[in-house]
């Protein structure tokens, strides 16, 4: 006679069998990205890890040197702009944050003026970006965003200078960062209800 007990237990057991193999797959693939996002950050020195600050007010800092207090006030700033004036709903903290360098400039110890710089495999398998560009709305005017993308396009090829870098803009800003070198190279697209382009600049090998 068949035993249903038996059998039902040993499918349980194949089963637990099953979802803690396809748990444990799931999980090397999401350790193999993350590893693959860091690993361009392993050759920089402890001394750039910590921090990259000249006496101007700019710095250029990976997540992990950057205080609970940073933290706080670049997303404030980032929401204050991105969601709160531009009337756009999305999630802004999007899982990039802890693999980018984050590249500021402040005064009095405010900050006017954001950016980050993602290594390749971040935003796109082969390129990196710079993203989250921003300005404090006091601030516009005074060519402070220009300086902003030079600097991030000077870290990215001075970081990964046989990678071009690829981002997706803001499509009424396509004239700007042509002025600084990127060349328009898609359609338009809609994101977040905002219509986008995608701009790509030459690497330092073949800018």
């Amino acid at each position: 006679m068949l035993d249903l007990g038996a059998v039902l237990s040993e499918r349980l057991e194949q089963r637990r069998d099953f979802d803690h193999t396809n748990f444990s797959l799931q999980r090397e693939q999401l350790n193999w990205r993350e590893s693959k996002q860091i690993a361009s950050m392993s050759t920089f020195s402890n001394n750039q890890a910590n921090r990259m600050l000249d006496d101007t007010g700019w710095s250029c800092q990976p997540f992990s040197a950057l205080s609970g207090g940073d933290v706080y006030e670049l997303l404030q700033l980032r929401c204050a702009v991105f969601v709160v004036e531009q009337d756009c709903v999305y999630l802004d903290p999007d899982g990039l944050d802890t693999t980018a360098w984050h590249l500021a400039y402040r005064e009095a110890g405010k900050v006017l003026a954001y950016q980050r710089c993602l290594a390749p495999g971040s935003s796109y398998d082969n390129e990196s970006s710079i993203g989250r560009v921003i300005v404090d709305p006091t601030q516009r005017g005074k060519d402070l965003g220009r300086e902003l993308v030079r600097r991030g396009i000077d870290f990215n090829l001075t970081h990964w200078p046989d990678r071009e870098i690829l981002i997706g803009a803001q499509a009424y800003l396509q004239r700007f960062y042509e002025s600084l070198g990127f060349v328009v190279c898609s359609e338009p697209y809609m994101e977040d209800g905002i219509s986008h382009i995608y701009m790509r600049h030459p690497s330092a090998q073949t800018g």
